[in-house]
C-alpha cells in the first residue's frame, strides 16, 4: 500500500490548530498533529450501510484515517470501495482473506495505521455526532491501559459515574460493536485474539486489560444503536456457519480465562447443549421464513 503525504493539507491543520485547538472536556485541549484517531471497520456485503458509515467517519474531527478491511471477496463491493476512495483521501483498503474473522480482520487493518488512538467500529453500529470526541474525552486521561465504549440501548444510565478525570462508567465488558483504545495499549497487549473469532474478542481483550491493571469505561453521553438486519440477509449456510464460529470462540474464551475453575464433565456438557440449541434454533427460525 502507497501513503501519498499531503503536505498542504498538514499545513492547513496545524494553522487551525494554533488558531482554535479543540476543547473535548473542561481544561482538556486537544491537538490533531500530536492525537490523530484511526478507524479500522471490516467491510460487510450491505454496501448502503458500509458506505454510510465510511462517510460519517471520513467527517469526524480527529480522524486521521479509516482503514477498510475488505475479506469478502465480492467484486461489487470492492469496486464501491475504490470509487469510494478516490473522493475520500483519508480512507485505504486492506484486502484479506476470504471468510476471515473479524479480530483477524482488525489485527490485520491496525498494520495500516498510523495514529495514536484505535476505533474499532462495527458497520451497522449507529454513533451520534461528535461521539468520537466524546469517546476520547472519557479515556484521555484515563490510568493505562484502558478502553472506552458508548453506551448501548440495554444499558442502564443511571449507573453512577466513576471519579477519574474524564468521568464515565466503570464496567466489566464492553461490546464488539465499537472499542476506543490507544494504539500504545493495543500493541502492548499484542493486539486482539484471533481464536476468540467474532463473538468473544471483545471479553478478551477487556479482560487482559483488568489483569494488567486498566479500566474498561463507557462513556455515559454517548449512546450508540445498533441495525439487527445484518442475518437476514445471509444464506442457512452462513447463519449455520456464523453459530458454529460463535461457539467455538466463546468456548476458546471461557477454557483461556476460566478452564480452571470449572469442572471438566459439565463444562463439555454445557458446551455441547448450547451449540447444539443455537444451531437448532437458527435452522428453525430459517424453516419458518
Amino acid at each position: 500500500m502507497t501513503y501519498i503525504i499531503d503536505l498542504q493539507r498538514l499545513w492547513a491543520d496545524r494553522k487551525m490548530v494554533l488558531a482554535n485547538p479543540l476543547q473535548v472536556a473542561p481544561g482538556a485541549y486537544i491537538d490533531p498533529r500530536h492525537c490523530a484517531i484511526s478507524a479500522v471497520v471490516v467491510a460487510q456485503a450491505d454496501q448502503d450501510k458500509l458506505l454510510k458509515n465510511l462517510i460519517f467517519l471520513c467527517d469526524q474531527l480527529l480522524i486521521r484515517e479509516v482503514v477498510v478491511v475488505n475479506c469478502e471477496a465480492s467484486s461489487q463491493i470492492e469496486e464501491a470501495l475504490r470509487q469510494f476512495v478516490k473522493s475520500h483521501p483519508k480512507c485505504y483498503i486492506v484486502t484479506g482473506r476470504s471468510r476471515m474473522g473479524v479480530a483477524a480482520a482488525y489485527n490485520l487493518g491496525v498494520r495500516y495505521t498510523s495514529g495514536q488512538f484505535l476505533l474499532f467500529l462495527d458497520l451497522l453500529c449507529v454513533l451520534p455526532k461528535n461521539a468520537i470526541l466524546k469517546l476520547l474525552a472519557t479515556g484521555l486521561h484515563k490510568p493505562h491501559p484502558w478502553v472506552v465504549g458508548p453506551l448501548s440501548e440495554k444499558d442502564n444510565i443511571n449507573l453512577p459515574e466513576v471519579s477519574l478525570p474524564g468521568g464515565g462508567i466503570h464496567v466489566a465488558s464492553l461490546t464488539a460493536d465499537c472499542l476506543f483504545i490507544p494504539t500504545k495499549d493495543f500493541l502492548a497487549l499484542q493486539g486482539l485474539d484471533e481464536r476468540c473469532l467474532h463473538s468473544a474478542f471483545h471479553l478478551d481483550l477487556c479482560m487482559r486489560i483488568h489483569l494488567a491493571g486498566g479500566g474498561v469505561y463507557q462513556a455515559c453521553d454517548v449512546q450508540a444503536t445498533t441495525d439487527p438486519g445484518r442475518r437476514d440477509s445471509l444464506s442457512l449456510v452462513d447463519r449455520l456457519r456464523q453459530d458454529w464460529q460463535a461457539c467455538r470462540g466463546q468456548w476458546y474464551f471461557e477454557h483461556k480465562h476460566f478452564s480452571r475453575k470449572t469442572n471438566l464433565f459439565f463444562r463439555v456438557i454445557r458446551d455441547c447443549t448450547l451449540g447444539l440449541r443455537l444451531l437448532v434454533k437458527r435452522f428453525i427460525q430459517r424453516l419458518c421464513q
